[in-house]
């Protein structure tokens, strides 16, 4: 069990390590996202929603944003459960496409949230500035997502626990 817990704290500051270093070259990287379906297809779906929440929690906090991600959340996890009994997880460029859609939603969520909250006209991202931040976003995401699995899965597998790519449907 303290093996475990370790575990999910790797895999949290890993996911987290990553949305710092996409940030820094301008991408939200959907961080919380991709450890909610991972950990959703690999475990269950409460471990996480669990980790997911923990993960947008700390996210928002060190990044210090003024909007959340969470309602997002709520509406991944039935998804991640819907991949992992239907889903196809061995390959990379399947692997892409719900990473990709992450990275979209992820992106427009916060672009639109933080425009809004920057009511005066002058506070807010021109248009232009808005797109270029979704579009980065949904790439590093489509390329990010089965990066991060494979690296977690190598991981996992080193230490004999359940991993992604591996995972029997059902």
């Amino acid at each position: 069990m303290l093996f475990r817990i370790c575990w999910l704290i790797v895999i949290l500051v890993t996911t987290l390590v990553a949305e710092l270093l996409c940030c820094r070259v301008g991408a939200l990287f959907a961080a919380p996202f991709f450890l909610c379906f991972y950990l959703v297809v690999t475990c269950n779906w409460q471990i996480g929603l669990a980790g997911g929440i923990i993960a947008c929690v700390v996210s928002e906090v060190v990044l210090s944003r003024s909007f959340t991600a969470l309602p997002l959340l709520a509406l991944l996890v039935p998804f991640a459960h819907m991949w992992r009994h239907n889903g196809d997880r061995r390959h990379a460029y399947i692997q892409a496409l719900p990473g990709a859609l992450f990275g979209l939603s992820y992106a427009t969520w916060f672009v639109v949230g933080e425009n809004i909250v920057l009511w005066p006209l002058g506070f807010r991202m021109a248009v232009g500035e808005s797109v270029w931040i979704v579009v980065l976003s949904t790439v590093c995401a489509a390329i990010g997502f089965p990066l991060m699995i494979a690296i977690l899965d190598g991981i996992a597998s080193l230490a004999k626990l359940p991993v992604f790519c591996q995972r029997s449907v059902g």
